[in-house]
């Protein structure tokens, strides 16, 4: 799969997600979160290796990694859905990033 359909997908999953789920490590959002970071840690290595990645990439990943972190004082969600759509357009046009078409 490419690096642009799991951004896509990751988005996609964690839109769906009610905004007040409780923490759970066994939850989606704690799996995706885990994705993410899998995914980032790929995308290092890619480049070191010399392939241009955008920046951009890597925030949203970095962003979806800690989306599964709750709030000390309540064990609910600290990010929101608002959240993500902003950082989902901070991406711009997937199509045009660097590296989007990395096989992951």
């Amino acid at each position: 799969m490419k690096v642009k359909q799991q951004i896509i997908n990751f988005y996609q999953i964690l839109k769906e997600l009610p905004d007040n789920e409780e923490y759970n490590v066994e939850g989606i959002r704690n799996r995706v979160s885990m994705k993410a970071d899998n995914l980032l840690f790929t995308l290092d290595n890619k480049g070191n290796q010399g392939i241009d990645i955008d920046a951009k990439i890597f925030s949203f990943l970095s962003f979806v990694k800690g989306y599964d972190m709750p709030r000390f004082e309540d064990n609910y969600y600290l990010f929101t859905k608002e959240d993500l759509d902003r950082e989902y357009k901070a991406l711009g046009d997937i199509e045009s990033l660097n590296g989007n078409e990395i096989d992951c």
